[in-house]
């Protein structure tokens, strides 16, 4: 199959990945005036916000042509005066540049996250496609379940008509077609066949990794045939991806040794 986990969660997460990951990411006080030390880090701190921002903002206006190109030219001017910056830093702390990066996440590392009980559901769109990889605790592979074109036309539909209810003054149209909307994205995501197809309810847990304006609706109210919704047959829990999921799970171990 020509997109892999691990192509989604570059994709999807790098930038927030980057932002957790650099958060506490600074020089080394002692290589530096105490000066000096202060305007440093209060500069590469700036600069990684200012970027985040940006890669944001080129991510928004993908189909304008008329700002893309101005958004993407302030993006590189900001990347450059980091590199700067960071050209400097390394002058008295060789190597610090180098933590700057992310590693991608291996799928194995992906599936170190869940226990016995569990299972990961992580959607991604990649150009015209929806797909569904699912993260066993004990599969070497993740099963990928691809959605048709028809899906994929109909959940654009759906979300946008969900987004124009929601955003209206008034909200009795968006109550009022609440549920029936999301009995529509249970069938669209084929959310109970995927569960019975693979035997899912022989696990407790489910961690749904939405992507997109799927991150818009309440996926673990998805409803089945027999009126129960998703919630009543799981313990059900969100992440963006699963690499910011490794990052939270990174800091609280490091608080509990701490503690």
């Amino acid at each position: 199959f020509p997109v892999t986990i691990g192509d989604a969660e570059r994709g999807k997460a790098s930038n927030l990945v980057e932002l957790l990951a650099q958060q506490e990411i600074l020089p080394k006080s002692n290589c530096f005036a105490p000066d000096e030390y202060g305007i440093i880090c209060q500069q590469l701190r700036s600069l990684r916000q200012e970027i985040i921002s940006k890669q944001r903002m080129v991510q928004a206006n993908a189909g304008n042509k008329e700002n893309i190109a101005r958004l993407l030219d302030d993006l590189h001017n900001k990347k450059q005066e980091k590199e700067r910056l960071l050209e400097f830093i390394n002058l008295k702390e060789p190597d610090f540049k180098f933590m700057e990066r992310v590693q991608p996440i291996p799928y194995q590392d992906i599936q170190a996250l869940i226990k016995e009980d569990s299972v990961i559901l992580e959607w991604y769109f990649i150009e015209s496609r929806l797909v569904l990889f699912i993260v066993f605790p004990d599969s070497k592979y993740p099963i990928i379940e691809e959605y048709s074109d028809e899906e994929l036309v109909n959940l654009k539909n759906l979300i946008n008509r969900y987004q124009s209810e929601y955003n209206s003054r008034n909200k009795s149209t968006w109550i009022n077609n609440l549920y029936g909307n999301i009995w529509k994205l249970s069938r669209i995501l084929r959310i109970e066949k995927i569960i019975i197809k693979y035997q899912l309810t022989k696990y407790q847990k489910l961690i749904l990794i939405p992507h997109r304006y799927l991150h818009l609706m309440p996926l673990h109210a998805m409803p089945f045939s027999n009126g129960e919704v998703l919630i009543d047959k799981f313990i059900v829990s969100y992440a963006p991806s699963s690499q910011v999921l490794q990052s939270l799970e990174k800091d609280k171990k490091t608080i509990s040794k701490i503690r």
